[in-house]
């Protein structure tokens, strides 16, 4: 069993707050259980994966059928409650964790320490900080995502009510500067992920944003994804 996991599109990260300082906050990524399932079915096909709980609900094992050993290959993991719906939580929990383990988004380690200024106020029983505004970070999302050629974060924005509060990697300024530039490695293998997931035709994307031949710009590369966007709403 070979498996290569592709890693995650923009639209299938989530950013949430994780630390609390004096004056400024850090942002995690993290995946979703829905995410962890379109991959498996994407990759594996929907008949050969399977999960199990067990512990109640705190362990999860996701196997993975080997078509060459004719036999199921597991990897099991343990996660933790949420602050809602603590069943539902931990069961969702554990499942994800049960798939960072096959190495489904497991790049999301590789990002950098997401800080931003913002206001805060110590907590009433003084015990560190809270954000001022709670709602201060809702609807933060990722807008852009670059890997290199081992699955390494090297590119990332963070976009929020259409203003950007992060971003991080030398190909973002380069892509900005000129957009006639040969689109990255990176990003052709976003845009074939792409249409891979939403069961498009490359050529035919790119022939709505001017392409011909050759190589694909950056230009054309904004531009084709945001056809998709919009194609897939």
């Amino acid at each position: 069993m070979n498996l290569n996991f592709r890693t995650l599109m923009p639209d299938e990260i989530d950013v949430r707050v994780g630390t609390v300082g004096n004056g400024s906050a850090t942002l995690l990524l993290y995946k979703d259980a829905r995410c962890d399932m379109n991959i498996l079915d994407e990759t594996v096909g929907p008949l050969n994966w399977q999960r199990a709980h067990s512990r109640d609900n705190q362990n999860c094992t996701v196997s993975i059928y080997d078509e060459e050993k004719k036999a199921w290959v597991s990897k099991e993991d343990t996660g933790t409650e949420s602050n809602m719906e603590k069943e539902k939580g931990l069961a969702s929990d554990s499942f994800k964790r049960a798939c960072f383990n096959w190495g489904i988004g497991r790049e999301l380690y590789t990002g950098p320490q997401i800080r931003i200024k913002c206001q805060t106020q110590k907590r009433d029983n003084g015990r560190g900080y809270e954000l001022k505004n709670p709602w201060e970070f809702y609807g933060a999302k990722v807008t852009y995502i670059a890997y290199d050629n081992q699955k390494r974060i090297v590119g990332l924005t963070i976009e929020k009510d259409g203003r950007d509060i992060f971003s991080f990697g030398e190909m973002l300024k380069i892509g900005a500067v000129d957009g006639n530039n040969e689109a990255n490695e990176s990003e052709r293998a976003v845009f074939m992920q792409a249409c891979a997931k939403w069961g498009l035709d490359a050529t035919s994307v790119l022939a709505h944003v001017g392409w011909k031949s050759g190589k694909m710009t950056v230009k054309q590369y904004n531009d084709a994804m945001h056809y998709i966007e919009s194609v897939t709403l």
